[in-house]
């Protein structure tokens, strides 16, 4: 049995850092990305508005064949105006499924680009876009309604809607989460059309819990009126289980083998020649309280990306009956994520089920969470924080480190991260991951002076689950940073951007290799080698 670790973060700010040499008798192995897939929720020609939140995926696909390409990395840059917004490394990029999803800020207007870099620093892909100021902005609020209080292991009802003027606004988004603490426990990306979001959760264990939602317009055309994205946070308090919740618990169905694989499930399809395909982050097996991220891809052959306006419906069941159920789940980029953290040992699927148009697709992804014996461990550690020198528009990396007991480098864990302005908006989410050195070198550009929150949610990716005596691996941290004036990103007006002929959701599968014609400004995907 592996020895017990715990996981340390630390954050350095730098303006570069030296590499580490990997540790001796390193096992794991990691594969660079030749080519990829970039999918995305604006609208063909990248349009999006100042402050709104933009979703992206990149899908490892060096093959060509759709089917996600497990264990790669990823250097992703995103860059306004010629200024870096946010970067991750090829080893912080690393992703066991091959599909790497964020979401991002852009905070002046002017052009942008989303680049796969290689390992020569040479632009492998990119998709780029306009960002405009809002067109006909409305003041937004997002209606949560969410019990005070519930019970454990028993379904809780949840509905939310985006509303301007008290009426709800179409086609808007929400990302959901739920949080103990700071520990991120649950999160989906959910849409409206014409009727709230409405979804289930079920609370595995008795405590405080926070909802968290964040509304934002997804798929900005310009045609309709824009807001500023919106947040609001609900506490609720959950009890112990009814005892008639457990009493109807159904048993485990099975246990599973101790080590985890990485697999690329393929759904069942019909009506059409687009493909379904599930993934696992990190593994079909973990222990309690690693977070398992499960995403469902519809791919279109005829144009090698993934296709846009495809709707979802989603159950996770586990050990003891539902956990998560939505068909509120409209995706622009054809992409659905789920992330979960679970308590309760067992065998748990997610089932998917997506449609557009005649065509529709089912899938079914298994996975199981077990308890492994409990090692000579350590309790929760205590988290540290500094932060110097930053300067509002100036690509900083920030660097968490993951140590174990030792002082050693913490291999293969990752974090869920998360930046927060001020007022509690979010500005970018992602994950990193540690290779051999354990460090997270996180790159962004603050665009403005004052004060700013990571949010950071550390989870342990072993094949062969570990149980930690004493606490989890380590505790979510909030870590604060105090951002002076600066330069900040330069502002460009862009020509205003042609109109899309989708405003219905009638997009034909958008992606690269595609050319969107904007009064005389092109906007060009390119592949290169």
């Amino acid at each position: 049995m592996r020895a017990s670790l715990v996981l340390l973060l630390i954050p350095l700010f730098a303006l570069s850092l030296a590499p580490l040499a990997p540790s001796a008798g390193a096992q794991h192995e990691h594969m660079g990305t030749a080519t990829a897939i970039l999918a995305h929720d604006p609208p063909t020609n990248g349009r999006t508005y100042v402050g709104d939140v933009t979703s992206f995926a990149v899908i490892d696909d060096a093959d060509h064949d759709l089917r996600p390409d497990v264990h790669q990395n990823n250097h992703i840059r995103v860059s306004e105006n010629g200024a870096v917004l946010w970067e991750a490394s090829a080893a912080a990029g690393h992703d066991y499924d091959g599909v790497n999803t964020f979401l991002i800020v852009f905070p002046v207007t002017g052009t942008y680009e989303v680049a796969l870099v290689a390992d020569d620093g040479m632009v492998q892909q990119h998709f780029d876009g306009v960002v405009e100021a809002p067109h006909d902005r409305v003041a937004a609020t997002v209606d949560l309604q969410v019990p005070a209080s519930a019970s454990a292991l028993r379904p809780v009802p949840l509905k939310l809607q985006v509303e301007a003027n008290g009426v709800l606004v179409n086609h808007s988004d929400l990302l959901v989460e739920v949080r103990q603490g700071l520990d991120l426990v649950f999160r989906t990306h959910a849409h409206t059309h014409t009727a709230p979001v409405e979804l289930s959760y079920t609370f595995p264990l008795p405590g405080t819990y926070t909802v968290r939602a964040t509304g934002y317009l997804a798929y900005a055309t310009g045609s309709t009126p824009e807001f500023a994205p919106v947040t609001v946070e609900k506490t609720i308090l959950v009890g112990a289980p009814d005892p008639a919740s457990v009493a109807a618990a159904p048993a485990p169905s099975r246990l599973p083998d101790a080590m985890g694989q990485n697999i690329v499930t393929d759904g069942t399809t019909q009506g059409g020649s687009y493909q379904f395909f599930g993934t696992y982050d990190p593994y079909t097996v973990v222990g309690p309280g690693a977070q398992m991220r499960l995403a469902g891809l519809v791919m279109d052959p005829a144009t090698g990306q993934t296709v846009q306006h495809v709707n979802f419906v989603a159950k996770l069941e586990g050990p003891l009956g539902t956990v998560f159920e939505s068909s509120s789940l409209h995706e622009y980029d054809g992409v659905y994520e789920l992330a979960a953290k679970e308590q309760v040992p067992g065998a748990y699927t997610l089932t998917l089920d997506a449609a557009k148009g005649g065509w529709s697709g089912h899938l079914v992804l298994p996975y199981s969470v077990v308890a492994a014996p409990a090692t000579s461990g350590f309790g929760p550690v205590a988290i540290s924080s500094h932060a110097a020198g930053v300067v509002a528009g100036a690509a900083t990396t920030l660097t968490l480190a993951a140590k174990d007991a030792a002082g050693m480098p913490y291999q293969h864990s990752e974090v869920d991260v998360v930046v927060l302005d001020a007022a509690g908006n979010g500005l970018l989410w992602t994950k990193l991951h540690t290779h051999e050195d354990g460090v997270f070198p996180l790159t962004f550009a603050f665009p403005a002076a004052g004060a700013y929150t990571v949010r950071v949610a550390p989870s342990a990716l072993d094949g062969a689950p570990l149980t930690y005596l004493g606490g989890p691996l380590s505790a979510a941290v909030d870590i604060p940073v105090s951002v002076a004036a600066g330069p900040g990103i330069p502002a460009v007006v862009p020509p205003v951007a042609a109109p899309t002929t989708d405003a219905s959701h009638a997009s034909p599968a958008g992606g690269l290799l595609l050319v969107a014609a904007a009064l005389g400004v092109a906007l060009v995907l390119r592949r290169r080698a």
